[in-house]
């Protein structure tokens, strides 16, 4: 089960962002003046966030207490560039910006937690000289959770991939690396190119390059021919970018050239089976120095980010992060980069549009499910009782809800996205609430309740049943499908001889059997109009032996595997 912490706030009492406290304290009548130091404390202090959150001490304690006695926020700033000091072991400095901190209104439990979450940074990079990776991510993640200074999960493995780098940089035989004698980075307008792990087609304002991918991770990887398999042990990932050294911490020579102070979209796609959901970065820079980055999680493989280019900036590197165990099929992995000319109003449009078109140029045949059964027996009901409201139980990343809002009913969907869905995850085609149908706290009546393919993969089916029934109103009617065996319930049909995938799935599947479906009908008050069943698969039990296709209706004496059934509340 994937955790959803609520990140607290930066002072977890009460505290309001400082951007927030600071626009309120500007009158109706400030001068224009006010209005640009206002801009330039907030420019200041994401600047600095972003350099805190992500470990880099070295850049933080570049400005002195001088630099930030002007600004709105200078309080928290003192704070993030004092623990800067504390990591770098300057002691004295970091004393006298804490110090500085509560002069200008920070409260001591507010130094207290910069300073716990400090010591805990330096728990973790101890426990990374001892090999630890565990125990350093433990510390590390009570670092950002007592700080509170950003999203704990998304900022965690990158700063364990920070941490890391700092260490192997600092103890590599330089005779022996690859990024020993790297020249510095040229003038912005020049495109690199040098040796690369791999190379991807990257196009920028209509021009074609090969972005040529490096890693400072050997070992973790291997290339074959178009696919690249990777590895990666405890929550440590690797990281590709597009620059002669291949490190995050330092990735000199910038392949691609950047304008300053523009508004840029980058798109594209990446074909990634197993693993993690990888994560594109792309990092700029300002004379060989990074200064900002950005990222984004793919949908369906597909990407997309507006963002606008930081003032200064000349030049920029694109980054893959991959965790786990899985394979880069980089046939289907581009990158484009452009200068935005998109208006905001048509952006979601335009990101569907590349959605799609990934989608269907990516386009490969592994099998026949049974989708095609079900929803055949779904707008069946649809169009011999004309449901006015329908809620689909379980919905997913599928279009099912669309389907049927677009034969006219009021359709809601719900799924248990908290718990079961990856990171980032999006419907495109629906609104889905996150709800556990095990613990529902939707309060209205439906017609008609579907659940299609879900009910297998609930440890709690019984519960979820009592839930759907009670969300029947008056006659209401439910259409549910499920792999099925008359005689006997399985646990997990995975688990059984013969099947023919699925023993590495992250959730059970289960079989249900006629006792199962009676009990529902006793206790929920529920009776059966239509029942189908239909014969998938060569062995007894569903995804057991060969599949057959076409699959055959039967009758319930033959063998089958897979019902599909319409219940009905008793009125």
């Amino acid at each position: 089960m994937r955790r959803n912490r609520q990140n607290r706030s930066s002072f977890h009492a009460g505290a309001k962002d400082p951007a927030v406290i600071e626009r309120a304290s500007l009158k109706s009548n400030d001068t224009t003046q006010a209005q640009q130091e206002l801009l330039a404390s907030e420019a200041t202090f994401s600047r600095c966030l972003t350099q805190w959150q992500f470990g880099y001490w070295e850049e933080l304690v570049q400005l002195s207490l001088e630099d930030l006695r002007p600004l709105r926020t200078r309080a928290i700033l003192a704070l993030l560039v004092g623990a800067a000091h504390q990591q770098l072991a300057n002691f004295e400095s970091a004393k006298s910006f804490f110090l500085e901190a509560r002069v200008w209104g920070c409260t001591v439990q507010q130094v207290a937690r910069i300073a716990v979450a400090s010591l805990q940074s330096t728990l973790a990079r101890a426990a990374m000289l001892l090999g630890d990776s565990k125990k350093a991510a433990v510390h590390l993640e009570a670092a950002l959770d007592v700080a509170g200074l950003g999203d704990t999960e998304l900022l965690l493995p990158v700063r364990l991939q920070v941490e890391a780098s700092r260490l192997q940089a600092r103890f590599r035989d330089r005779s022996n690396s690859e990024a020993a004698n790297l020249t510095p980075v040229e003038a912005a307008g020049v495109v690199k190119t040098f040796p690369a792990v791999f190379s991807c087609p990257v196009e920028i304002d209509g021009e074609n390059f090969s972005g040529c991918f490096n890693s400072d991770s050997r070992g973790e990887f291997e290339r074959v021919e178009t696919v690249l398999r990777y590895k990666t042990e405890a929550v440590i990932p690797i990281y590709f970018t597009t620059s002669a050294a291949g490190s995050l911490e330092h990735p000199k020579e910038a392949q691609f050239p950047l304008r300053g102070n523009l508004e840029y979209v980058i798109d594209g796609g990446i074909s990634n089976s197993g693993g993690q959901n990888p994560i594109i970065w792309i990092f700029e820079y300002k004379n060989g120095k990074r200064i900002a980055s950005h990222h984004m999680i793919p949908n369906f493989g597909s990407f997309f980010l507006r963002f606008t280019s930081n003032a200064g900036a000349d030049s920029f590197s694109l980054g893959i992060r991959l965790m786990g165990a899985g394979e880069l099929n980089l046939r289907h992995t581009k990158f484009r980069v452009r200068r935005s000319t998109i208006p905001i109003a048509n952006i979601g449009a335009s990101w569907v549009r590349e959605v799609c078109e990934h989608e269907y140029k990516s386009q490969v045949f592994s099998r026949f499910n049974e989708r095609a059964v079900e929803f055949s027996f779904l707008f069946s009901v649809i169009a011999k009782y004309y449901p006015k409201r329908i809620l689909d139980v379980g919905t997913g990343t599928t279009a099912l809800p669309h389907l049927m809002r677009n034969c006219g009913p009021l359709v809601t969907a719900i799924d248990n996205i908290k718990d079961y869905w990856a990171e980032d995850i999006a419907n495109r085609h629906y609104h889905i609430i996150n709800d556990d149908i095990t613990q529902t706290e939707i309060l209205d009546q439906f017609d008609l309740v579907t659940c299609i393919s879900v009910l297998e993969h609930i440890e709690e089916f019984d519960k979820a049943v009592e839930s759907m029934s009670g969300l029947m109103g008056r006659n209401g009617l439910l259409v549910v499908t499920f792999p099925y065996n008359e005689n006997r319930y399985v646990d997990n049909v995975y688990k059984l001889p013969g099947s023919a995938y699925g023993q590495n799935a992250k959730y059970v599947t289960q079989a249900y059997c006629r006792a199962d479906i009676d009990r529902w009908l006793s206790r929920f008050e529920l009776e059966i109009l239509e029942q189908d069943y239909w014969d998938y698969w060569t062995g007894d039990y569903w995804t057991v032996g060969q599949q057959i296709i076409p699959p055959v209706k039967v009758s319930k004496d033959k063998k089958h595997q897979l019902t599909c059934l319409l219940l009905r509340k008793k009125a």
